[in-house]
């Protein structure tokens, strides 16, 4: 648990810092800077079904990942357990819905945060 709340917070910062130098090449004037990026999306295949997906966002400019959302629509632990107190208690699922659907719901959620987090909107 520590390492993965390690490797986050390094990967957080080094997204924040890449954002950061995007806004000093563009000699930032105001609070956002406009910046084309690229979309990736790759998924966890198991069977005929995608459980895991990330979705990252790529500045076009200097090819760092500025963000990224790890989704997710099936844990291990609530599927093995019959109580459902427990599923309702456990939080792990971030995304309901077809395994298709979780690239264009991770685009969305980066795009919807870009400006609060990373001062930069994403075109």
């Amino acid at each position: 648990m520590k390492l993965k709340q390690a490797a986050s917070e390094a990967a957080t910062e080094n997204m924040k810092a890449s954002a950061n130098n995007m806004m000093l090449q563009n000699g930032a004037q105001k609070n956002t800077t406009s910046c084309g990026v690229s979309m990736d999306v790759t998924w966890q295949k198991r069977d005929y079904s995608f459980f895991n997906g990330c979705v990252s966002s790529i500045s076009v400019d200097n090819e760092k990942v500025l963000d990224i959302e790890i989704m997710s629509n099936f844990c291990r632990m609530c599927n093995n357990m019959p109580n459902s107190n427990y599923r309702s208690k456990h939080v792990c699922q971030n995304h309901k819905g077809s395994s298709s659907s979780m690239g264009k719901v991770g685009t969305y959620r980066i795009f919807e945060r870009s400006e609060v987090t990373r001062n930069l909107q994403y075109t």
